[in-house]
């Protein structure tokens, strides 16, 4: 995964620099083969009431994206919900990116090989049953965004524009949450050279910034009882990293750039409440020196 970064005008030249986080990544290669991940995962098994299997996920010895002997984290070809979480604390911004690649289909309309994202568990029930926000692939190869905030309110299921996954083939699938506006971004990328493959952006209306907070991170499938195939995915590389919402960065893309600078003078000229810097409720000098004082300080 890329850093995210912020680009910040100093006369006439840009400088980038990272986004602060607090990031956790796992290669698992100090992992032990034939065995659960690292401690720092917990079992799908602990969040699911039905699974065939205990472990969930193996660590297996593969080949990576790049063609070269790897381990890697494998989630067990059982019926049930198969896989890992890791719980996290709340945060403003949720990033998460996983290399992923599908092993197996299962039965045709019964289940998925594989959801990468964030959850809330409440403490009971199957974690499919819990309200959460993940890139998911169906039988049908086509790779969707599933947001379910829970509290009644209806979920979202959108196809991420792009091609169908290949079985056998390694992805990156990048996710991330606003946990204040409730935007989402989705993307599937090559794995090898990062290009963007598949990508999706959603708005989710009536997001409750109170309520709808997750309090995992997750990888899992979702295969029917009564499936006579079970579905099976691989992953590695897994990154997740936090960071707090930016006000200069008007465009919300997680860097700052010629991009925000043109929606702050559009917003300027249209007396919009996003040129409002100083929050006074006129639009002046003192909402342009805020904006480049704020632009040129960066996001913490």
């Amino acid at each position: 995964m890329k850093t995210p970064r912020i680009a910040c005008v100093i006369g006439t030249a840009i400088v980038v620099f990272p986004v602060s986080a607090q990031p956790m990544t796992d290669d698992f290669e100090s992992a032990s083969p034939g065995n659960f991940p690292a401690e720092q995962w917990g079992d799908m098994f602990d969040r699911a009431e039905r699974t065939s299997s205990n472990p969930t996920m193996l660590v297996i010895e593969t080949t990576g994206a790049d063609g070269e002997p790897t381990l890697a984290a494998q989630s067990v070809r059982a019926h049930g919900t198969n896989g890992f979480y890791l719980d996290v604390e709340h945060a403003e911004i949720h990033e998460l990116t996983m290399d992923v690649r599908v092993d197996a289909l299962a039965t045709p309309g019964t289940g998925w090989p594989v959801g990468v994202g964030f959850s809330r568990y409440s403490g009971a029930g199957d974690i499919n049953a819990n309200p959460h926000a993940v890139i998911y692939s169906w039988t049908d190869r086509n790779w969707n965004l599933f947001i379910a905030p829970g509290e009644g309110r209806p979920a979202v299921d959108e196809r991420i524009i792009g091609p169908r996954l290949i079985v056998g083939r390694w992805y990156t699938a990048y996710i991330s949450m606003n946990t204040v506006t409730g935007a989402f971004v989705a993307e599937i990328r090559d794995a090898v050279t990062g290009e963007t493959l598949n990508s999706v952006s959603h708005q989710y209306t009536g997001w409750d910034a109170d309520v709808d907070r997750f309090n995992s991170i997750v990888f899992f499938d979702g295969d029917s009882d009564n499936s006579p195939a079970q579905g099976q995915a691989t992953v590695d590389n897994v990154v997740y990293q936090t960071s707090e919402v930016c006000d200069v960065d008007l465009v919300a893309d997680g860097d700052l750039n010629f991009f925000d600078v043109a929606h702050f003078l559009a917003a300027f000229s249209a007396e919009h409440e996003d040129a409002d810097f100083d929050q006074d409720g006129t639009f002046d000098f003192f909402d342009v020196s805020a904006f480049l004082t704020a632009f040129a300080a960066g996001c913490p």
